[in-house]
């Protein structure tokens, strides 16, 4: 066989051992996905993926048809306690998750594939610009609320980040997930 640089095939192969990780606080919101509403983990490598779901954004359903939505954002916030040592990923990729649980690009991306996921250092935070998306979900043109968080590249990074859920504890100024709606 002639193995050259530019012809060769690259795999990676993971094994995660999340049994064995030492830390309990972990295993809990790995056994019991409702303690995301505190706090949960991305991780590259096929390690963890967050679904997120913002049904509650159908009570506005009544008041938006009276005014439209101008601008949609989702805030991740990162809990920087736990992400201290490791290197977040550098953005995050956002995806919305259809009746059968297949992976679609939400339309914003579609449209102009500027909805931001990048990690911002001095807000210690996630944005995802989705007006077109959220605005169609109240429409009723989309028919589910959830979205799928996952970390750009994970095949070939090794970042993790510990997000706050919209129930962590904001004593001491944490901030946590939300859904901003401008109108």
């Amino acid at each position: 066989f002639f193995i050259t640089q530019t012809g060769s095939a690259h795999f990676n192969s993971y094994t995660h051992d999340y049994l064995n990780s030492g830390s309990s606080e972990f295993l809990a919101i790995f056994m019991d996905s409702t303690l995301g509403n505190f706090q949960y983990y991305l991780q590259t490598g096929v390690g963890f993926s967050a679904d997120i779901d913002i049904a509650s954004v159908l009570e506005l359903h009544d008041s938006i048809l009276i005014l439209p939505i101008n601008k949609a954002e989702l805030i991740l916030a990162v809990d920087t306690e736990k992400t201290q040592g490791y290197a977040p990923p550098e953005r995050l990729i956002i995806s919305w998750l259809n009746e059968n649980g297949v992976k679609l690009s939400i339309r914003d991306q579609a449209l102009n594939d500027d909805i931001d996921g990048f990690y911002n250092e001095e807000r210690k935070e996630y944005r995802f610009i989705m007006t077109s998306h959220v605005q169609a979900i109240l429409d009723g043109t989309v028919p589910t609320t959830t979205f799928r968080i996952e970390t750009i590249r994970p095949a070939t990074s090794a970042n993790r980040v510990v997000l706050n859920g919209n129930l962590a504890d904001t004593t001491g100024g944490v901030n946590t997930l939300k859904l901003r709606l401008y109108y």
